[in-house]
């Protein structure tokens, strides 16, 4: 058996179980320096490069591997989840609050993305004064989107970013102006 080398050939790969080994250098992706694969012997860019054509050609295939491969390995799957919502608190929360309004049916048909953009950016600025100040700070709905007398939609106009401290003093009662 070979000895363990830094950039392994073909026959040592296939010999020691590994996936990619080094060959040629491939004329398309020459900063690859010859990484292929050992199954199909082709350049690992050239690979990605038919698979992502593939995968745009069919889209449901392709998202039934992806959900195939979650389910055989959920662990990675949720880490990357973990890590994402640690980075993107802002972004979950805002997520979040879309799904509540949703099932409520307080999200109108003619919101655009831009909007969505805009409601995005109010849950990061309450995860910005919450880090900066130490005082933890929400997005509100000005109108409640269950009031009693009155009911707000989930769009820019009626959001707000106050402290956590007023929205549990305002609860779900429109303020006083």
């Amino acid at each position: 058996m070979a000895a363990l080398t830094a950039k392994p050939t073909r026959k040592e790969a296939l010999a020691q179980g590994l996936k990619r080994y080094y060959g040629k250098v491939c004329a398309k992706h020459p900063e690859l320096g010859g990484e292929r694969k050992v199954s199909h012997q082709n350049c690992v860019g050239c690979a990605r490069e038919h698979f992502r054509k593939w995968a745009a050609n069919n889209p449901h295939a392709s998202r039934e591997r992806q959900r195939k491969y979650r389910a055989l390995h959920p662990e990675p799957h949720r880490e990357r989840n973990r890590v994402y919502k640690r980075i993107n608190p802002h972004r979950c929360a805002a997520w979040g609050s879309k799904r509540h309004a949703a099932k409520l049916h307080r999200i109108p048909c003619w919101l655009t993305s831009d909007d969505f953009k805009t409601i995005e950016i109010f849950y990061e600025a309450a995860a910005h004064f919450t880090k900066v100040t130490g005082v933890k700070y929400v997005v509100d709905h000005y109108y409640p989107l269950q009031g009693k007398t009155i009911s707000g939609l989930h769009v820019p106009q009626n959001l707000w970013v106050i402290s956590a401290a007023q929205n549990a003093r305002k609860s779900n009662q429109q303020p006083e102006i």
